[in-house]
């Protein structure tokens, strides 16, 4: 390198030393320049980012909160589920319901109604106004919010109510929320909500609401449904058990029907019963059958069996159908039962027995008659069956004695109905007096009876004098009118428990129960007169010849009995008619024959 050349770059240097402060100054100001705009560049995205973040944290927030609530949701709804399907009772049900609600919904008041039938009844009540929900007509679904919500099947919120708007339970209340309870198409009762606060409750409350009610619904249902079953269970269980207990009763009960099923006889039948409920109930003091009295008509009863320590007592009651309580019961048409009548309001027909039951004895209408909706069954009677101690009989009897009062009017109304029908081709169309025939099975049945017991019967044979002359002269006509004056003086003059009949034509017959010859020999004579001074003054007069024979003093069989008595009439007739003759005793006929007293007479 030459001498100049190092001069030239001497001063190169030289130059630039000179001009680097004047440049140093310019570039840092360009430099501070862009590092103040970068700097607010910088700021201006950090704030923009600060921004981003506070919005992202809230609508994160917001994310969770929603997770937490639908979590809690999902929580609640499993809990729900969980209780809800491990429940089976009502009770238990609508108390984990009560729970789910008060944990997500303010009130003063949550009632849970169920379905009973067309009525709603409250299945919980949570609030202060209790006595006020048991006087309230809601029962008859007369509330207008729970009528609407019945009726629409739709849920409703009323946030803000006036003190004079309608829709609430208690009046006081100023929001309130009430959904059905449904399954599928079927409504099967309401919650309610109230507060009195208003606005308390908002959409979220009763979607919450709603979210509960669709869980419980069908939930209720299987409970009431369980329920039901159960009790059904338990009555089966209940039923076997009194079955397996009543084997003896029902054996007696069988026997009874069969008993009462082989007669047509109206006092059998009751015997029968009678017989059959003393073994049964053993405690049975008395069992006594009442009927209408027809004599006095009316709602007059009486009693026509009595197996009782009472019977002369009862016998003589003068009672009423509608009266007391053999009245109640047939009024109700019902069976009674009083287990200590000293505590019941209506008294007692025999004050010593002190529990008892009464049951009516009714038919159905007879066919053909009073058919449909008025159709009105007929009363045979009651049935009273009496026990000295109270509460000696028990609903258990109550049903046993009901059972029986059915099995007794149907028997009783075949043996009345069998008997008219034989009243009716036994008895005499002209007198209404026994035939022949029927006279003849009476007379049977009670020369056994007085065989068996030691008694003495009295068979009477009646002929009115001169009524083939009556009846040419006067006329047919006249003739059966004076036959049915003398089968009713005939009645009159007989007691009520003897046995009229007419004999054949103008002759009739009478059979005494229980009498002595002597006394129906006054009795006869009785008779005689009666017709003398009843018939002696017409035109054509009828008087009466009369003969009687007494068993077993003047025969021992039916025949020979029918035989002296018809001897004894013959000796009145031919002895100048109008008089009383009695057969000779046994010893007596076979020693002096009829003819003798014949001629004695004339």
């Amino acid at each position: 390198m030459t001498q100049g050349d190092n001069q030239a770059m001497v001063l190169a240097v030289a130059g630039i030393g000179c001009l680097g402060p004047v440049f140093r100054g310019t570039a840092r100001y360009h430099i501070d320049e862009i590092v103040v705009e970068e700097q607010d560049k910088l700021e201006a995205q950090l704030a923009k980012f600060r921004h981003d973040a506070k919005r992202w944290k809230g609508e994160s927030d917001q994310r969770q909160a929603e997770r937490d609530q639908l979590s809690e949701e999902l929580r609640s709804i499993n809990e729900m589920a969980d209780t809800l399907g491990a429940s089976t009772s009502v009770e238990d049900t609508v108390n984990a319901v009560y729970k789910m609600i008060k944990r997500r919904i303010p009130f003063q008041s949550c009632v849970i109604l169920l379905k009973t039938g067309t009525s709603l009844q409250p299945a919980l009540a949570e609030t202060p106004y209790k006595d006020v929900l048991a006087m309230s007509h809601l029962l008859q679904l007369e509330e207008t919010l729970i009528k609407e919500v019945m009726e629409s099947k739709k849920p409703r919120l009323n946030p803000e109510l006036s003190a004079s708007s309608e829709g609430r339970i208690f009046k006081n209340e100023r929001s309130v929320m009430c959904v059905p309870l449904m399954v599928t198409k079927e409504t099967v009762g309401v919650i309610y909500i109230g507060s009195q606060k208003a606005k308390t409750h908002n959409e979220e409350h009763l979607k919450h609401l709603k979210m509960v009610s669709s869980f419980a619904a069908p939930s209720i249902k299987t409970a009431i449904l369980f329920e039901d079953k159960a009790r059904e269970v338990q009555d089966e269980r209940s039923i076997r058990k009194s079955v397996e207990a009543k084997n003896a009763q029902l054996a007696e009960l069988q026997n009874m029907g069969q008993r009462m099923g082989a007669t047509l006889k109206t006092s059998t039948t009751i015997e029968v019963v009678s017989e059959s409920l003393k073994k049964m109930i053993s405690d049975a003091q008395s069992v006594i059958l009442f009927t209408p009295d027809q004599e006095h008509g009316g709602h007059a009863l009486k009693a026509e069996f009595a197996a009782t320590p009472y019977e002369g007592y009862v016998n003589n009651l003068a009672l009423r159908d509608d009266e007391g309580l053999l009245g109640k019961a047939i009024s109700a048409k019902k069976t009674f039962l009083v287990q200590d009548t000293e505590m019941y309001e209506v008294q007692n027909l025999l004050g010593a027995e002190k529990s008892v039951v009464v049951a009516p004895l009714i038919s159905a209408a007879e066919e053909g008659k009073n058919k449909g909706a008025d159709a009105i069954p007929e009363l045979l009677g009651c049935l009273y069956v009496g026990a000295a101690k109270a509460n000696a009989l028990t609903e258990e009897h109550r049903n046993l004695i009901e059972t029986v009062s059915y099995q007794t009017a149907m028997a009783l109304k075949n043996a009345r109905l069998y008997e008219q029908t034989q009243r009716q081709a036994l008895t005499d169309g002209l007198t209404g007096l026994y035939t022949h025939r029927l006279f003849q099975e009476k007379l049977s049945e009670e020369l056994e009876w007085a065989e068996r017991h030691g008694q003495e019967v009295v068979l009477v044979m009646v002929d009115c004098d001169n009524f083939k002359t009556y009846n040419d002269t006067l006329g047919h006509p006249a003739g059966d009118a004076l036959l049915k004056e003398v089968a009713s003086l005939l009645k009159d003059k007989v007691r009520s428990t003897d046995i009229v009949c007419r004999y054949g034509g103008d002759e009739f017959a009478l059979l005494l129960k229980q009498t002595r010859k002597d006394d129906a020999l006054r009795m006869c004579e009785r008779i005689r007169e009666a017709f003398q001074l009843r018939f002696g003054g017409n035109e054509v007069q009828v008087t009466s010849s009369i003969g009687l024979a007494c068993f077993p003093t003047d025969a021992r069989s039916k025949k020979d009995l029918a035989k002296a008595a018809d001897d004894a009439l013959y000796v009145a007739k031919r002895g100048g008619r109008n008089q009383v003759a009695a057969s000779g005793t046994l010893e007596e006929r076979q020693t002096k024959p009829i003819v003798y007293e014949v001629l004695a007479r004339n």
